[in-house]
């Protein structure tokens, strides 16, 4: 340190390092800031993806029902004895607990049994007269 310019040059430049400083943190504000609006897009992005693909589950499980109507159709007007292919919770995929396993059991069903049914096939029947409800679960049956 012969010339002092080693103690001195770090005082002129301290103003500049605080300008430097209060710069740095706005950015980095900045970029917190950017990055968390990119964390809430992708949160949205990962809902929307979900509700799509519970959308495209309850297509499936519709497509495969009546799938399953069309079957049934063919197969007891070929054989009234054979049994019923099961249909499906339109929403879970599950297959409906109550679901005859053939034509016997079909006209064997109490009302409630049916009415059951058709809530879970997402049919909210108004009439409790067991031939009307008969008919229409006999309508997505077959």
């Amino acid at each position: 340190m012969p010339d002092g310019s080693s103690s001195n040059t770090s005082m002129p430049d301290a103003p500049g390092h605080v300008e430097l400083a209060k710069e740095q943190s706005v950015v980095l504000r900045n970029i917190q800031g950017s990055l968390s609006d990119i964390k809430s897009e992708i949160q949205a992005m990962r809902s929307d993806s979900r509700a799509q693909q519970a959308k495209l589950e309850q297509m499936a499980y519709r497509f495969q029902n009546e799938d399953s109507r069309r079957k049934n159709r063919a197969d007891v007007t070929k054989d009234p004895e054979l049994d019923l292919i099961p249909l499906i919770n339109p929403v879970t995929g599950e297959e409906i607990p109550l679901f005859p396993k053939n034509l016997e059991a079909f006209y064997l069903l109490s009302a409630s049994e049916i009415h059951q049914i058709l809530c879970t096939l997402n049919f909210k029947p108004e009439v409790n007269r067991i031939s009307t409800l008969r008919e229409m679960l006999k309508g997505l049956i077959m």
